[in-house]
């Protein structure tokens, strides 16, 4: 069922056929088929956002494309911003990643982890990384690609490595947010020392209480 030429064939071949009549491998090469097609249309709308703000003439993009983006598709302006921001980084960044998307080589979870991890980077070390690390290939799980990209970027920008660490030592916060049944979820951005120390704090005082508690129990509770 697979036609790796065309994600519009893909798509035709999957909606040709009942899926009553598949068997079990029929079905995950549909499946395949659809993640091929999935991801070729959102590398197609990462394009149509970026023109649209051509059109609009608006720069930068995820400012002040955001409020017409957000009404257009009824989703949040944080979620309309996020898009546009991420189109932009595809498609005048990492052009190389793009084009496997549209191809259905990559996912956007595969794009995510290489743009997050590039975004510091000026726009000619993020094409170095893009280059020494394509993240195409049936093992380079998202874990994997993110290691990659870490070492990438540090061998491309290793002068940049101390400069993008202050800069995210200053982004470090607290901050709580309610979820449901009564509960809150309380998160920490620190450097790694720091967060460390807590964590073993917090586990040394759980190993010394003597109850019934499981140790997640024991780490949250005030005493």
């Amino acid at each position: 069922m697979s036609d790796p030429s065309s994600p519009g064939k893909a798509l035709a071949a999957v909606f040709a056929v009942s899926v009553d009549g598949l068997d079990a491998e029929q079905c995950l090469d549909a499946a395949h088929d659809l993640e091929r097609v999935a991801a070729a249309v959102q590398a197609r709308q990462a394009r149509l956002y970026v023109r649209f703000a051509e059109c609009r003439s608006v720069r930068p993009l995820a400012r002040w494309g955001t409020d017409e983006v957000a009404i257009e598709l009824g989703i949040t302006r944080n979620a309309a911003s996020n898009r546009l921001w991420f189109a932009q980084a595809l498609v005048e960044r990492l052009p190389d990643t793009l084009a496997a998307i549209e191809r259905g080589e990559v996912d956007l979870h595969k794009a995510r982890v290489v743009e997050e991890l590039t975004h510091p980077l000026s726009p000619e070390h993020a094409r170095a990384v893009e280059d020494k690390v394509p993240p195409t290939g049936a093992d380079r799980t998202g874990p994997r690609l993110r290691q990659a990209v870490r070492r990438a970027v540090l061998k491309t920008d290793p002068h940049g490595a101390r400069a993008r660490h202050q800069r995210a030592k200053a982004e470090r916060k607290v901050v709580v947010y309610p979820v449901e049944d009564g509960m809150a979820q309380l998160t920490a951005t620190l450097t790694a020392p720091q967060a460390t120390a807590i964590y073993q704090r917090l586990d040394i005082l759980a190993r010394m209480c003597r109850d019934d508690r499981t140790m997640d129990q024991r780490r949250a509770d005030p005493e």
